[in-house]
């Protein structure tokens, strides 16, 4: 519903959390093929633990290429009146343009130059392991976050739970801001794990088996699917393994 509003001119931020292994990247991919089926520009930037120190990192990574692939004209154009604040963090030395005195200016800027992509096409602004961008970048998306029911664009973030953020007190401001859509990510139904044991090993895979499988990963599909390779190597459905051997896998 956020993408279909940003498409329709109302933009927002969605917030997916969960653990390592639960579906964050795998959702935030269907994300982007919806945003993108839906007419938006999808733009991606990833946070990194050797990037975190780098100010504004993860913010040009997602808009550099946008920049980048626009005419001098059209550069022009996006860069007009506040946007072009924002300009020198594509044009200057980073540290330099990044400035911490001249931030705020930075962060409105910022913020105009995605209103000015957005009258072309709606954006789809998708950030993976945002724990792990830095300061600044978590800053802005705090900013944009206050501001962009006013443009047609839609934020999603990825969070992992548990892991330690590169900007805790950035991002804890980030995700207790409202208007934020967050959505927790839960584990796999014993049903459901059922369902990709015997997808891949056969329909007479053993019920035990699929029990087994539910209760040893706990309803996480990377470590779900990871057991299922390992079974499948074993024989799969004829491998006739109890419960002890495949906690042992």
């Amino acid at each position: 519903s956020r993408l279909r509003s940003a498409a329709a001119g109302s933009g927002g931020m969605v917030v997916i959390e969960g653990a390592p292994g639960i579906g964050k990247t795998s959702l935030l991919g269907k994300a982007a093929e919806l945003a993108e089926a839906g007419g938006l520009a999808v733009l991606r930037a990833r946070g990194g633990v050797m990037e975190s120190e780098f100010s504004l990192g993860v913010v040009i990574q997602l808009l550099a290429p946008s920049i980048e692939s626009l005419t001098e004209r059209e550069r022009e154009r996006v860069f007009a009146g506040a946007a072009g604040l924002a300009r020198p963090l594509f044009e200057e030395v980073p540290d330099r343009a990044a400035a911490d005195d001249r931030l705020f200016a930075r962060f409105h800027g910022l913020h105009w130059l995605c209103a000015r992509l957005a009258e072309e096409r709606p954006l789809g602004l998708l950030v993976d392991d945002a724990h792990w961008a830095d300061a600044q970048s978590l800053r802005f998306l705090s900013y944009l976050e206050a501001r962009i029911e006013e443009i047609p664009a839609c934020a999603i973030l990825t969070l992992r739970t548990g892991e330690a953020a590169a900007a805790p007190e950035a991002l804890s401001r980030l995700i207790e801001r409202d208007p934020l859509t967050l959505v927790r990510l839960r584990p796999l139904s014993p049903g459901a794990i059922g369902e990709l044991v015997r997808g891949s090993l056969g329909d007479r895979t053993a019920e035990e088996v699929c029990v087994e499988c539910a209760r040893t990963t706990g309803g996480n599909p990377l470590l779900a699917r990871q057991l299922i390779a390992a079974l499948k190597e074993r024989g799969g459905e004829r491998a006739g393994l109890d419960a002890g051997e495949i906690a042992a896998l």
